[in-house]
């Protein structure tokens, strides 16, 4: 499947799997920030994905993923 992603800062990397056998990528986000436990923030990525109809497109730490 082919996924239109747009960079904002082409400084920055895209999206890359870290470790054989991973489902989701990792990515970096435009600014550092400090978010403590139990706090909700929004950090903006560095990029505007284009999800294909019938897609989604889940940001989820890997925390999530683990738990």
């Amino acid at each position: 499947m082919k996924v239109k992603i747009k960079r904002i800062d082409k400084n920055l990397p895209l999206p890359v799997y870290e470790t054989g056998g991973s489902v989701g990528f990792d990515i970096v986000a435009r600014e550092d920030s400090n978010i403590g436990a139990k706090e909700i923030a929004m950090i903006p990525s560095n990029l505007i994905v284009e999800v294909p109809e019938g897609y989604m497109l889940v940001v989820a730490t890997a925390w999530f993923w683990n738990h």
